[in-house]
Parts: structure tokens; sequence; C-alpha cells
């Protein structure tokens, strides 16, 4: 029922993908791992997209994804859409499919990757739903942060996204990046820098981030709420 966020952000050719891609299998093996243990009254349903966010588009890597899997539903909520994974191995197929997929995207390296992950957890004697919220975000952005401090916590703060002119645009990464930065979530921020010797002040501006997120103060809260099985939602979430 916890939100969790690993953002990665730095220089150009800096590995940022490779990184991820070296995440992903001891994360999706943690994760149903752990649902393979919880008790028998409990259900799970785990969903995932993969999308990139350049200037006004949205490009969704896994829109035509096929799959031999009875079960693998798909699911668009907005513009965005959701495959419905069963177990390890459809998950790592379809994240294959999507980080191998550069779609209509020629700009793939100018894009902000977004892999998105939702657990949701229903225990069927407590009426109880939790769903918890993964992030795994590559920025290709020019960042500012305005992050004004006070005994310690964060009062206010602001990020802008400079190469990305639509608003609609905009709001969506700073909806994703807000609840991962001082949100609720438990958030890892990974700066990287390329060996260069070149754009030393853009490896100092990295560093100053990196100082400047040392400060913030998330409040991970679980996200849960009462429901009973009859509910329209339960229904079409988990048959």
């Amino acid at each position: 029922g916890y939100n969790g966020g690993i953002i990665l952000y730095g220089d150009n050719f800096s590995y940022k993908t490779n990184i991820i891609k070296e995440i992903i299998p001891q994360l999706i093996r943690d994760l149903y791992q752990n649902i393979y243990l919880t008790d028998k009254n409990e259900i799970f349903k785990t969903e995932i997209a993969l999308y990139e966010i350049y200037k006004e588009k949205i490009f969704n890597l896994i829109e035509n994804y096929k799959s031999s899997y009875i079960n693998n539903k798909r699911s668009e909520k907005g513009k965005i859409i959701y495959m419905n994974c069963n177990n390890e191995d459809e998950m790592e197929k379809v994240i294959k499919y999507g980080m191998d997929n550069k779609g209509e995207n020629e700009n793939f390296e100018k894009s902000h990757l977004i892999i998105e992950m939702k657990i949701y957890r229903y225990d069927k004697e407590k009426n109880l739903l939790k769903c918890g919220n993964l992030f795994l975000i590559r920025l290709e952005s020019e960042i500012e942060k305005d992050l004004n401090t006070s005994n310690n916590s964060i009062h206010s703060k602001k990020i802008e996204i400079e190469d990305t002119n639509n608003k609609s645009m905009k709001y969506l990464l700073q909806l994703i990046l807000d609840n991962c930065l001082g949100g609720n979530s438990f958030t890892s921020l990974i700066l990287t820098c390329s060996k260069s010797e070149y754009q030393i002040e853009t490896k100092m501006k990295l560093f100053n981030i990196a100082k400047e997120t040392q400060k913030i103060k998330n409040n991970p809260l679980i996200n849960v709420k009462a429901v009973t099985n009859s509910e329209p939602f339960i229904k079409d979430l988990f048959i």
C-alpha cells in the first residue's frame, strides 16, 4: 500500500537507461516473491505502464503489445495504457517489449521515460483495498528547483520542465514528481555524470541538486480504503 519512486537524472550518455535495466529484474523478483508469501485471503493484481513524454506528446510503449496469456487484460486511464501482469515472467516480457520499442518517437534519448507499476492488494476477510504506485523515471530535461527550507522541512517547491511546452504534459510530469519529491512516497534519486571532462558547470549543478534533495522530507502513508466485494470497481479489478 505504499508508493515508491526511483528517479534518474543527469548528463546525456551517462547510462541512465542501462541503470534502469539493471534495477528492473531485482525489483520484479522482490515484488512477486512478496506476493507469493502473503496470506491466502488476499488477492493481488499488478498493472504496468511504459510511456515516454516528449514535448506535447505521450508515447505509449506497450500500445501494440500482444500476449498469448488469456488474463493479460489491458486498460486505459486517460492517455496512459496499463497492462495486467499475472506473474514475474509476464511483467518481464512487457517491460522488455516497452524498453526495446522506440515507437513513433524519433527523440527517444531526449524523452522522459516513465515505468509505472500499480499494485492492488485486496483482503477478502477485512474488505480492505490497498494500492501502491511505483515509478521508475528517467528525466532528460533541465529541472529548476526552488526549494525553500525552514527547520529542515520543505515548505514550498517549484518544478519547471523547460523543454515541455504543453501545459497538460507539464502538469502530468509535475503530478508524478510532486508525489515522489516531498509527497507520499519512498523515493530514491540517482544522479548520473558522464566521464566527459566538459560541462563541469552541469556536473556542479547536479551536485547542488543532490545536496538540496537531501533536505526533502517525504511522508509515506499506506493507501488503504474499506470496500465491499460487490462494488463494480472491485469486480472489474479482480475478475
